[in-house]
């Protein structure tokens, strides 16, 4: 007993039982003519001339202390010369011993760090 396939005929399909044809490949897109980078400048332990890379505003950066690595090494140097006088909280009071956060003053986003160490 023999069965056909349904849609009749040997061989199946509608190409006359030959091989099945290839598919076509999808097109490729062709890459960006350009890219869109922002050099953010290296920036230093003052307020400097930015280009801001969330709002594209020139200006002036924000600039906020905190206490980093350096601050702590200062710190235990001094608790190891006058840790009895107090002297071990002196670097906590100076800007120049604290890392520094740049801001944008418009958008208020971070901008980038100055490590005085590291």
């Amino acid at each position: 007993m023999e069965y056909q396939k349904e849609g009749g005929g040997s061989g199946g399909g509608t190409n006359g039982g030959g091989p099945m044809p290839m598919p076509m490949p999808m097109p490729v897109p062709p890459p960006p003519l350009y890219s869109a980078t922002m050099v953010i400048p290296i920036l230093g332990p003052y307020p400097m001339s930015i280009k801001c890379p969330h709002c594209y505003v020139q200006t002036f950066s924000e600039v906020h202390y905190s206490s980093g690595l350096a601050t702590y090494l200062l710190s235990g140097g001094c608790c190891l010369l006058g840790g009895a006088l107090g002297c071990f909280l002196i670097p906590f009071c100076l800007d120049s011993a604290k890392d520094v956060h740049h801001f944008c003053p418009h958008c208020k986003n971070f901008i980038g760090r100055y490590k005085r160490i590291g």
